[in-house]
């Protein structure tokens, strides 16, 4: 079984100290799946943020290993308008009609 540690990166924190001194906003044990999804109920991952995380391997409550600390950063979601605009399309025109598809 493996558990999963998340937590937030703070200003001048490396993300090594952060797993070691911040409470964790996600910590699941007994995970067995090679992904777990973050869950909709908990706060939302804020854009621009630095987090950290890392898996601990467990033999039931026996320490077998820990990964290294990996880190990523959220994005923001352009608005919709943003995606459908940037998407390509074909433009028809019958008698002065237009209509993209």
């Amino acid at each position: 079984d493996y558990e999963l540690l998340l937590t937030d990166v703070m200003e001048g924190q490396s993300p090594a100290e952060a797993i070691q001194q911040n409470l964790p906003l996600f910590s699941k044990s007994a995970v067995r799946n090679t992904y777990e999804r973050y869950p909709g109920s908990f706060e939302a991952l804020k854009p621009g943020r630095k987090y950290a995380w890392q898996v601990i391997a467990r033999n039931k409550l026996d320490y077998l290993a820990k990964t290294e600390v990996w880190t990523f950063t959220v994005t923001s979601t352009p608005p919709a308008t943003d995606i459908i605009s940037a998407t390509p399309f074909v433009l028809l025109r019958k008698d002065g009609f237009e209509k993209a598809i």
